[in-house]
């Protein structure tokens, strides 16, 4: 953990790392006919900037299939619609994540077969509507052999209050690089199942209709400050704001010691993150998405943002496709030799042990960071 934050106050003055500040927080949404299943991990996804702008950053595996016009229309219509003009706090005049907007997701859903065929107003498990939408927002890439895709995700189990505190971090080391995961947020059954060791064991015998499904969203990446927001749309005509801020202690609501909640955690991976944010032109665009996605009470210049949108993936493409720009910690040294021709490598490299840090020097000596 101090590892982690050694990291993190490094990169502040780059990143902010406070959550609460940018996360969409819808006004009374309302759950209407068991659409949890769905409308929980629509809103994990589109919660926040950081999470949908991974979409922009990536492009299109050659094997993607036939769904990628698909998939890009859900991106725009309701991942980005959702954070930009459903009704929050701070867009109080605009529509309401109900009915309104749940029936024509789950129809869109239902007619492309992008997940199980579940009828409107039935009850379903989160796992495949969660997969899906990261699919979307990855375009498909396989995360580890992507250095722009730094989101990831995890099925996890609370049998404790305390749980959540082993799993805002994760680490994990493969070929001998250890890699440290973030966790962001995460979607709850809220039903308490019999406690099983792994998900093969849970998916032996879920009911899936007998499930409710809330998320919850940390308030910093930085620090565990105890504090959560919580989006449960069964409750969201009702529920007054301010009791949307709950504390760890609260998450888990099992009555019998040592049952269990699932939950569906999204992560994101810290080195790539600060990798690619601390490359000054990637986060000025950055901030132009921010700035475009800002909530608006009227959609009707919706087809506007869209086209800003596409706008501004065509010139990180443009940006990641020209190496005086590419940052150097996005390639591996491999690419830059081939990148970097013989002609500007000189001999001094193959002397040099930190190879990466003699391209750092390369770029820095041609004008090119």
């Amino acid at each position: 953990m101090i590892f982690i934050l050694l990291i993190i106050n490094r990169m502040n003055n780059i990143i902010d790392y406070n959550i609460l500040d940018k996360l969409h927080k819808p006004l009374h949404n309302d759950n209407d006919m068991n659409t949890c299943w769905f409308n929980s991990t629509l809103y994990l996804m589109s919660s926040h900037p950081y999470i949908f702008f991974q979409y922009l950053l990536l492009s299109k595996p050659a094997n993607y299939g036939s769904n990628f016009n698909i998939d890009k229309q859900l991106y725009f219509d309701y991942i980005l619609y959702n954070y930009k003009y459903v009704r929050t706090i701070t867009n109080k005049s605009n529509k309401l994540y109900d009915k309104s907007f749940h029936v024509p997701y789950h129809a869109f859903l239902y007619k492309h077969n992008l997940v199980q065929r579940i009828p409107y107003g039935d009850t379903w498990d989160a796992n495949d509507t969660f997969m899906y939408l990261l699919h979307v927002l990855t375009k498909g890439n396989s995360y580890g052999n992507n250095e722009l895709s730094y989101l990831s995700y995890k099925v996890e189990f609370l049998s404790h209050a305390n749980d959540i505190k082993k799993y805002l971090t994760r680490t994990e080391t493969v070929n001998n690089i250890k890699t440290t995961y973030i966790l962001f947020g995460f979607t709850r059954a809220k039903w308490c199942l019999p406690a099983v060791r792994n998900s093969k064991d849970y998916y032996a015998y879920i009911n899936h209709s007998a499930h409710h499904w809330t998320t919850y969203i940390r308030f910093r990446l930085d620090l565990d400050d105890d504090n959560w927001y919580h989006f449960d749309a069964l409750y969201g005509n009702s529920i007054e704001e301010k009791a949307r801020y709950i504390k760890t202690k609260n998450i888990y609501e099992c009555k019998t010691p040592g049952e269990q909640h699932q939950i569906i955690c999204l992560y994101i991976d810290i080195k790539k993150f600060n990798n690619i944010f601390s490359n000054k032109r990637i986060l000025k665009i950055y901030n132009n998405f921010v700035e475009t996605m800002k909530p608006e009470s009227s959609d009707k210049n919706f087809k506007d943002t869209k086209k800003e949108i596409e706008s501004l993936e065509l010139q990180l493409k443009q940006l990641l496709n020209t190496i005086h720009i590419n940052p150097i910690n996005l390639l591996t040294i491999k690419e830059l030799e081939i990148k970097f021709d013989k002609y500007i490598i000189t001999d001094e490299y193959y002397k040099e042990k930190d190879k990466r840090a003699y391209f750092n020097m390369l770029n820095s000596k041609l004008g090119l960071m």
